[in-house]
């Protein structure tokens, strides 16, 4: 009886399971309590008559979390104001490059915000929140995710503008803490690249170059995309394996060849170094390329312009790879912006749909 008794006793025990662990994931993981000081960068579009320009603003602001979801922005304030400049859209401009020109804004000057007391329909950073047993760094990196809308006085859009409302979906990196938030929208036409002040500060004195970017054997440059649409969560097919990579590429460290360009091509994009686009599963040759920083003067925006290149109609399959004559023509145009971070281990891709955004790591 006392033997039945126990044995029982101590079987309950072993069959209760341990009470699985709490996670959370939400606004407290980028601010752990009080205020942050940020420094990023938003790229948006100038469309008028005659022209089309990129703008691509850095910016530091300071942003204040009052729950578990909700920041807002204190202040804004414009570091380097620039212009990417594509000579072949627009009837103004002296140079035939494709280029970036230091806007008209002072540095350091102030952009008004709407309000700026407080979380309001015009000025909010909301994150998804998620409580559950996956711990943070398992969590599907789309679940990570906030929205940001920020409004500007029409006073400061009406003198300069780039100065552009702010509305994105943003996916964030790291986990604990959150270190980069990175998104765009396509309705908008806006990519938006925020870091935590002090990492920005840690290499804003080593300028990016052109050879950074270099990474010769396959896979030189790898990584995946996200799908992006103010108020919703970001998409994405990458689940953390290689096979769910989007895109890889090798960044030669010599100069694209030119064969068969256009002239225009030549003024476009000249002084360019050479690019191989991979398949992502097994390495093999896709198509050509090239990459060009274009940030100059110490700046610290790290712009790169990827471009593609291709055999025009009528012309021969390897009109890219081997000079002919004026009756072969390897076409070239630019394909996308590559903002590389200040580590130069990684970036961010972005295409003219502003849809999707990629992060590329260097192996």
């Amino acid at each position: 009886m006392a033997s039945c008794g126990g044995g029982g006793d101590d079987g309950d025990d072993a069959s209760i399971a341990p009470t699985p662990t709490t996670y959370t994931y939400d606004a407290r993981n980028f601010i752990a309590s009080g205020s942050k000081d940020v420094v990023g960068l938003y790229h948006s579009s100038i469309y008028a008559d005659d022209f089309i320009n990129d703008c691509v603003y850095t910016f530091e602001a300071r942003l204040n979390r009052i729950n578990n979801t909700e920041i807002y922005i204190e202040s804004f304030k414009i570091l380097e104001a620039n212009y990417i400049i594509y000579p072949h859209y627009n009837m103004v401009g002296n140079s035939p490059s494709v280029r970036v020109e230091e806007g008209d804004v002072q540095y350091d000057s102030t952009a008004p915000i709407l309000t700026d007391s407080g979380v309001s329909d015009s000025n909010h950073l909301t994150f998804y929140s998620y409580s559950g047993v996956t711990s943070p760094s398992d969590i599907p990196i789309t679940d990570r995710s906030a929205n940001l809308n920020l409004e500007f006085s029409d006073t400061a859009k009406t003198n300069d503008l780039c100065i552009q409302d702010i509305r994105v979906s943003l996916q964030a990196m790291g986990t604990d803490p959150t270190y980069t938030l990175y998104g765009s929208d396509p309705d908008t036409g806006m990519f938006v690249l925020i870091y935590d002040k002090s990492d920005w500060e840690q290499y804003v004195n080593d300028s990016v170059k052109q050879a950074d970017i270099f990474a010769d054997s396959y896979p030189g440059w790898a990584g995946f995309k996200s799908y992006f649409a103010y108020g919703s969560k970001p998409t994405t097919d990458y689940d953390g394996t290689s096979e769910t990579l989007d895109t890889a590429f090798d960044a030669h460290n010599y100069l694209n060849p030119n064969f068969n360009w256009s002239s225009e091509a030549l003024e476009l994009f000249g002084g360019a170094y050479d690019l191989t686009f991979r398949n992502i599963t097994d390495g093999s040759f896709l198509w050509n390329g090239f990459s060009k920083l274009i940030s100059t003067n110490g700046s610290t925006q790290n712009v790169f312009l990827i471009g593609w290149e291709g055999p025009a109609t009528d012309s021969y399959s390897d009109a890219c790879d081997t000079q002919y004559g004026e009756d072969q023509v390897c076409e070239a145009w630019e394909a996308n912006i590559f903002f590389m971070h200040g580590e130069k281990d990684r970036g961010f891709l972005i295409d003219w749909t502003f849809n999707n955004v990629y992060i590329l790591v260097k192996n």
